[in-house]
């Protein structure tokens, strides 16, 4: 694309469904499953007549989840993984998701860009492990 740079990473994640601790899905007849509006249309493998319901935001989904006013929710892996009350369902991710990053050819993008690099590779040598994104790393003045 011309007049736009790209970052050498991508960020990958799975986007999964969660339940409610204790329900079971597939002993249901229709299930309501929330995502956010913008997601594209996904399969979910179950048998029952599903229907999906698009929202603003995750953290109203959650809250419906919660209430039982929605059967499932699709997030990213590891979204609710501190929220007692719901558990990931027990079947495969629902949608692999791989980002890469455009932007304009400037001389913030490329510091940007080169900064996103610099931390995707930072965090993989560290292997994945929790909170090393968080971990600080040297830090340069914004080039504008």
């Amino acid at each position: 694309m011309e007049g736009a740079i790209t970052a050498s990473e991508h960020v990958a994640f799975d986007l999964i469904l969660y339940i409610r601790r204790g329900d079971d899905p597939e002993a249901r007849d229709s299930l309501l499953i929330g995502h956010l509006a913008n997601l594209p249309p996904v399969s979910v493998p179950y048998d029952s007549r599903i229907e999906f319901y698009g929202m603003r935001s995750l953290e109203q989904g959650e809250k419906l989840l919660l209430e039982g006013r929605i059967d499932g929710l699709i997030a990213h892996d590891g979204r609710y993984k501190d929220e007692q009350g719901l558990i990931a369902a027990p079947i495969p991710p629902i949608v692999h998701v791989r980002l890469g990053f455009v932007c304009h050819d400037t001389d913030y993008a490329s510091f940007l860009l080169g900064q996103f690099d610099q931390r995707v590779r930072t965090i993989r040598s560290a292997g994945d492990r929790e909170g090393a994104i968080s971990e600080p790393f040297e830090s340069y003045p914004p080039v504008l």
